[in-house]
């Protein structure tokens, strides 16, 4: 789980997995530096959905939030071959941070019954902070937790955990403050009941940064990092004494805390602001020498390894999967992001004396496996709404260095620029939907799209032109023997599977 380094004051950041497919190739793949950019892919349907998330596939049904009308939001359901709109329920987007993605909550219950949950809208004077949870039949839209259709939440959209759902909510009638982890139990018309399991998520008020990691209440005193799992807190650690003197969650965070077989890994910062009403205007500015990316055992909490001035190239895409192990991470020798709170939004956005290096990092020991010098060239550090590009990375990942997109190999580091003619999926800027929830007071707050993608040239501009081939695609590391779904700038795109 992922927010924006500039979360606390504008909605910033773009996700490089912006897309779904049915299935995916973690293995070989074709190569894409000698065949298949001629070869186009057969588009399947196409459908004019503006897309909150990334969209998923279950059973052979396409699903995806959706922005509706009046400032509202809706689950939609296709027929993965088709396209053929299944059906459309309106949703409420919860307590969220509106930076904070939307992820589509799937999965098989214990009785084998597909299902999706979300929050629904509810009516009255506390519309806008209130929803009702509800797991829905994933083909028929109809809902299998009829018991919980008055009871009102003050909480997050949910998310899966095991063969059930979870979210962290507080009801209308208790102390809505104090949000704790609830779990969905379908028997005799659904209930919400405490976590339970060794695998469940635990919270008892605060927010949820991942899976089980979460931050307690700043009313309560110094900010403390925690982790929730099986009914209790396993350990808690001052969040400064994990980060850094000054680093604070409200800078931005990212976390990936549910891989059994690697320590919780995870990326803290610090930032300055002249003020801290977001009513009012300031400035603030971040040294991305604050930035430091820690590897924490579950168990006890205990800093495993960590890198100082070290992250994902553009962290906002969360944290990616290693590569055989492999973590391939910036690490900023210099640099900082600066921008103007105007009192709506962020403007005269920065970024200023960047040196970097590329490195390879072992994922479970933290050490330096090779480093290449990338200098000060932003184009992957920026997101596409200030200019910069993230490419949808397969098991090689595409980094701009000197003005050309060039494939990384993160076992060795070693560099593979891409030809002139190659095509790949690229992030483009998106007009963010202004929602009502209940972040900010109940007005209208400009939201986190799933991300747009578009094809860019291998020097890294943007080609209107263009159309998916087979070498895009082995790029993005994506499965052509199976139907692939893609947020393109000209909307919903399915691709059918390769003959």
């Amino acid at each position: 789980m992922t927010r924006s380094i500039r979360s606390r004051v504008c909605a910033g950041g773009a996700l490089v997995a912006a897309l779904v497919l049915a299935g995916c190739t973690p293995g070989a793949e074709p190569d894409p530096l000698t065949q298949g950019w001629e070869t186009q892919a057969a588009v399947a349907w196409t459908a004019d959905d503006r897309l909150l998330s990334a969209p998923a596939v279950a059973d052979g049904v396409y699903l995806a939030y959706v922005v509706g009308e009046d400032a509202s939001t809706a689950m939609v359901a296709r027929d993965l071959a088709t396209g053929t709109e299944l059906w459309r329920r309106p949703t409420f987007v919860g307590n969220d941070s509106p930076d904070t993605e939307h992820g589509v909550a799937v999965t098989r219950l214990e009785d084998g019954t597909w299902s999706v949950a979300v929050l629904l809208p509810t009516s009255g004077e506390n519309a806008a902070y209130f929803g009702t949870f509800a797991a829905l039949d994933l083909h028929s839209g109809e809902s299998l937790s009829p018991g919980l259709s008055t009871t009102l939440l003050w909480g997050t959209r949910p998310t899966v955990c095991g063969d059930t759902f979870c979210v962290t909510a507080a009801q209308a009638d208790t102390e809505y403050e104090t949000q704790k982890s609830l779990m969905f139990d379908l028997a005799d018309g659904g209930s919400l009941v405490p976590t339970t399991g060794a695998d469940a998520p635990f919270l008892e008020g605060g927010q949820m940064l991942g899976t089980y990691v979460s931050v307690s209440d700043a009313a309560a005193g110094p900010e403390q990092l925690r982790y929730g799992r099986g009914g209790e807190y396993r350990w808690t650690r001052p969040y400064a004494d994990v980060f850094g003197t000054g680093t604070t969650s409200a800078a931005g965070w990212a976390w990936k805390d549910a891989e059994s077989d690697l320590p919780l890994l995870g990326v803290g910062l610090a930032f300055t602001a002249t003020a801290a009403d977001d009513s009012k205007p300031y400035d603030v500015v971040v040294d991305y020498g604050s930035l430091r990316f820690v590897a924490l055992d579950p168990d006890s909490g205990d800093t495993v390894w960590e890198h100082q001035a070290t992250a994902p190239c553009d962290f906002t895409t969360g944290l990616v999967d290693p590569v055989d192990g492999v973590l391939t991470l910036c690490r900023f020798a210099s640099g900082s992001l600066s921008w103007h709170w105007n009192g709506t939004s962020a403007e005269d956005v920065s970024y200023d004396d960047f040196e970097t290096d590329l490195i390879g990092v072992d994922a479970a020991t933290g050490k330096v496996l090779w480093e290449v010098p990338f200098g000060g060239d932003t184009t992957s550090i920026r997101s596409a709404d200030e200019g910069g590009t993230s490419y949808l990375a397969g098991p090689r990942v595409p980094m701009s260095l000197d003005g050309v997109v060039t494939l990384v190999d993160p076992k060795d580091g070693s560099l593979t620029p891409l030809p002139p003619k190659a095509r790949l999926l690229c992030t483009q800027p998106a007009e963010r939907p202004e929602l009502i929830g209940p972040f900010n007071a109940s007005r209208p707050t400009a939201y986190r799209l799933a991300p747009v993608l578009g094809l860019c040239a291998s020097d890294g501009t943007r080609d209107a032109d263009a159309t998916v081939t087979a070498g895009t695609t082995a790029v993005a590391g994506l499965d052509d023997e199976d139907y692939i779904v893609l947020n393109l700038v000209d909307g919903v795109t399915a691709l059918k599977p390769r003959d």
